[in-house]
């Protein structure tokens, strides 16, 4: 986070997660040492005022993508991708 601000009802969380996760694999497509272990922190959840939950939901979101790329988007997926994201069960807690 460069500047301390709220990012409560943001996505936030799930683009930082998918972000790293991408970048880890492209670090151990061409390095020598690839990385092998990971450690997240609850990001978000101190000055960015994001429920440890939300956080916990965000990046596990971004792993599940990272995991099974949806491929060629379609309606179908990007509407499936963006419920993922923005929704808890019925409830909607994330605006894009």
């Amino acid at each position: 986070m460069r500047t301390p601000t709220s990012i409560e009802n943001t996505s936030h969380i799930y683009t930082a997660t998918l972000a790293a996760l991408v970048n880890i694999h492209r670090h151990n497509l061409r390095a020598e040492q690839p990385i092998e272990s990971v450690v997240f922190p609850a990001m978000g959840t101190g000055f960015g005022r994001v429920s440890h939950s939300e956080c916990g939901r965000q990046m596990a979101v971004a792993w599940k993508h990272y995991l099974r790329p949806s491929g060629r988007p379609t309606w179908d997926t990007i509407t499936k991708r963006e419920r993922a994201i923005c929704y808890d069960g019925e409830q909607k807690v994330v605006r894009l």
